[in-house]
């Protein structure tokens, strides 16, 4: 009766440890899924070049973005030849995001800035420098 006890026991003891061991690695591969939330506080317009079909050259471009850290939404639009994407400027940055976009199907694309943009970006510093200063009552 002692040895059966004994065996049982010490198949109980393995039992639990391989079932932590693989309990653990289940967690670590969970882990290894989660994406951290993403607090976007910037946009960037972007004019794509070398794409030649919407299905595959459009969703690639956005999973590689999409799977980016500090991006929160990549959005490619084929016949405009274009992408907006807001990301968090704390942890990425547009040259950043153009790197990604340029390594994509083995440097495939292109990327820039997109020209209307940077005028817009031009015409809101202006309207900053010249508008009516703030005053405290």
């Amino acid at each position: 009766k002692k040895a059966i006890y004994l065996l049982v026991t010490i198949f109980g003891l393995f039992s639990c440890n391989n079932a932590q061991e693989s309990g653990n690695s289940d967690i670590s591969q969970s882990k290894e899924n989660i994406k951290v939330a993403v607090v976007a506080d910037s946009q960037v317009d972007l004019e794509i070049g070398g794409m030649t079909c919407e299905m595959g050259c459009k969703g690639a471009i956005e999973k590689a973005l999409s799977k980016a850290p500090g991006v929160e939404i990549a959005s490619v639009d084929f016949p405009s030849e274009t992408a907006m994407v807001k990301y968090d400027s704390k942890v990425t940055s547009e040259g950043e995001i153009i790197e990604i976009i340029q390594t994509v199907a083995n440097g495939a694309y292109t990327a820039k800035i997109s020209e209307v943009a940077i005028d817009n970006k031009d015409d809101e510093e202006l309207e900053l420098k010249e508008g009516t200063p703030v005053t405290e009552e």
